[in-house]
């Protein structure tokens, strides 16, 4: 994988296994009696962490310490009632256990921050690090959907997964990580409420699904391997499109005993062809049919990877077992 995937998909983990002293009394300010602690600081920074996707470096932690104290400052009264507001809905986060759900949450609240943001002309520290970390590529604030560049990076782990479920090892260009970014950015606007949620659960659930995979042995990656060919296979063998180039060409080549396109070394027979293709079309282009069949294929397969990976993983969930403490 590039690194830069591999980069996002730690940030994720690294925010899951942190640590949040939520209930710390060591005062920070006090303001006309009213305390302002640590622990009030914790739970605004496992929030912010919780919509980043990631942790925040010690210079910002510093920073945004500093905020909250002024804010707290300006009406302790209402301030610690926001607090207690955001640990309120982080304590229903916690509840949640599918990775999907989650995702959706926090894509909600990111939507929220970024309306926001539209109405502002100076930027609080909140929606600083959100833009730095949760840059938005596309946001239906209708539906409170955003579209991230980690969703958009968690989408092509998805994609190698699913590929690498196939027996194919596959990593983009920087030129197709272009083109693919660009052209889901175009296509969210235009894709059904199904699609657009699934494009905005990629990062949590690519994270999730990258945890539990390191996490099984090497029977148990055999046997989830196994499944996901079978239900590829049924895929592929059910899915008929006269547009498919692809398919075009394979079909031109069987019935026309005077045309053969050149195949790679290896590729002989007609099950090889017909692999070959599969693995094509799973190639990031611009070629918008092949790029339609491939997404189709992703976003159908993400729920089944995510079922066999815990079946065959029994890894149990990757943010429960992390959040049971708090």
């Amino acid at each position: 994988m590039k690194p830069l995937i591999v980069l996002i998909i730690c940030l994720f983990a690294s925010f899951a296994n942190a640590q949040y002293d939520i209930n710390s009394t060591k005062v920070l300010v006090s303001q006309n009696g009213y305390n302002y602690t640590e622990g009030h600081f914790q739970q605004e920074l496992q929030f912010l962490e919780f919509v980043l996707g990631a942790p925040i470096s010690p210079e910002e932690l510093a920073v945004g310490k500093q905020e909250s104290i002024a804010g707290f400052s300006v009406n302790p009264v209402n301030y610690l009632q926001d607090v207690a507001n955001i640990n309120n809905q982080m304590q229903q986060v916690y509840l949640l256990t599918d990775p999907s759900q989650i995702a959706l949450v926090r894509s909600a609240f990111l939507s929220q921050f970024y309306v926001l943001a539209s109405q502002m002309e100076e930027y609080p520290f909140i929606i600083q690090m959100i833009m730095k970390y949760a840059p938005a590529l596309a946001i239906d604030p209708e539906n409170m959907l955003t579209f991230t560049e980690q969703d958009f990076m968690g989408y092509l782990v998805m994609l190698q997964l699913n590929a690498q479920a196939t027996g194919i090892v596959y990593d983009y260009s920087d030129e197709e990580i272009l083109q693919l970014r660009e052209a889901l950015t175009q296509q969210f606007y235009s894709a059904s409420l199904a699609d657009r949620q699934g494009m905005c659960v990629m990062g949590v659930v690519a994270a999730y699904m990258l945890a539990s995979y390191n996490q099984m042995t090497d029977v148990q990656k055999a046997a989830w391997q196994n499944e996901m060919m079978n239900q590829q296979a049924y895929q592929y063998q059910n899915y008929s499109d006269p547009n498919d180039p692809f398919v075009q060409g394979y079909n031109q080549a069987a019935a026309n005993a005077t045309y053969e396109p050149e195949w790679p070394a290896g590729v002989d027979t007609k099950e090889e062809k017909q692999a070959y293709l599969q693995q094509q079309r799973s190639n990031m282009n611009a070629n918008q049919a092949t790029f339609g069949i491939m997404n189709d294929m992703m976003m159908n397969n993400h729920a089944t990877m995510l079922n066999t990976i815990e079946n065959f993983g029994n890894t149990g969930n990757y943010w429960e077992v992390n959040y049971n403490n708090y």
